[in-house]
């Protein structure tokens, strides 16, 4: 009986150190879509403004709908609200206050993108929209105050652009999760 008992235990051992269960089985890369024409149609179908989203999506084409997309993105918005930082700060002397405060809700939206940036390099695609939406948000109170200030020009202009923008990087970030 000893024996027996013996022999199951020995048996189980050799089932657990074959090479089968000793070798890890790396999970395989995921394989993302193709960016082309058609996947460009199906993807700005749900943003703010398919035209742009379209304009925006046709230079990378023929990439991978993958957080590598989601990052060239996250660049192109951020050197977008650089440049309308820049931009703004750049204004005469006599410029209105909200210019001011334009320019600090743009340097923070920049900050929420690093932060998207540093998040879609981990492959976490929520924390990515989440810190997207904050940037956006940012930007869109500048969008209130150029309105309300009668600013119907490049402030105006840069921060609807960079709101269809982030919609069009959030759409992007739900096919690659």
């Amino acid at each position: 009986m000893k024996l027996s008992i013996l022999n199951t235990l020995l048996f189980f051992l050799a089932l657990l150190s074959s090479p089968s269960n000793i070798s890890c089985n790396p999970r395989k890369p995921r394989r993302y879509k193709p960016l082309t024409d058609q996947a460009i149609e199906n993807l700005c179908q749900h943003t703010e403004n398919p035209h742009l989203c379209s304009e925006i999506l046709n230079k990378y084409i023929g990439t991978t709908i993958s957080p590598a997309l989601v990052g060239n993105l996250l660049d192109d918005l951020h050197n977008l609200a650089s440049e309308t930082k820049r931009q703004m700060s750049n204004k005469p002397r006599n410029k209105p206050k909200f210019f001011a405060s334009c320019v600090e809700k743009f340097m923070r939206a920049k900050l929420r993108l690093k932060e998207a940036k540093e998040f879609i390099s981990e492959g976490k695609i929520a924390d990515t929209k989440q810190a997207v939406v904050l940037a956006k948000g940012n930007v869109n109170d500048c969008d209130v105050l150029a309105n309300e200030n009668r600013q119907q020009s490049t402030i105006w202009r840069a921060t609807k652009r960079f709101g269809y923008m982030c919609s069009v990087v959030l759409v992007v970030c739900d096919r690659t999760g």
